[in-house]
């Protein structure tokens, strides 16, 4: 018995060289968002980050970086605009299994009338996070302490 092959069904990542994988497109929305920052540190952050290779493993470093890069509040939200506006140009959503695709964002034009939405509230009762970690298996990498 084969593989069996995963529904096409709802939001899906776009292909890259004939897969779904999400280390292309999560660097192509960090780099949206950095180039709408004018300033040459955004630059070479986003020529650096293209051609990093192995961004699984130096996703923390990069996350700080882009947080300094958005120390001024209006870059921030010309970079948040612009992450947003490439995952909305790019995430793929099928309406039904094996559909045609659409963008998030032209799925946002159409909506389903039968869809129902609900708004709610989280709380969360926890302790504050001051570090930031990837688990992998019984070690952390990655790790990024908030002070």
């Amino acid at each position: 018995m084969g593989k069996r092959k995963a529904k096409i069904i709802g939001v899906q990542l776009p292909e890259t060289n004939g897969k779904r994988s999400s280390t292309p497109f999560n660097k192509s929305t960090w780099i949206a968002a950095a180039d709408a920052i004018s300033s040459d540190a955004a630059a070479k952050f986003s020529k650096k980050l293209d051609a990093e290779k192995k961004f699984r493993f130096g996703y923390i470093k990069y996350v700080t970086e882009h947080m300094r890069l958005c120390a001024d509040p209006q870059d921030c939200l010309k970079a948040a605009q612009a992450g947003w506006d490439f995952v909305y140009q790019n995430m793929e959503y099928y309406r039904v299994e094996d559909g045609k695709a659409q963008t998030l964002a032209e799925c946002l034009e159409t909506p389903n009338a039968d869809a129902a939405f609900e708004t709610g509230v989280l709380e969360g009762t926890g302790e504050l996070k001051t570090e930031l970690s990837i688990p992998i298996g019984k070690k952390k990498i990655n790790s990024w302490r908030c002070n």
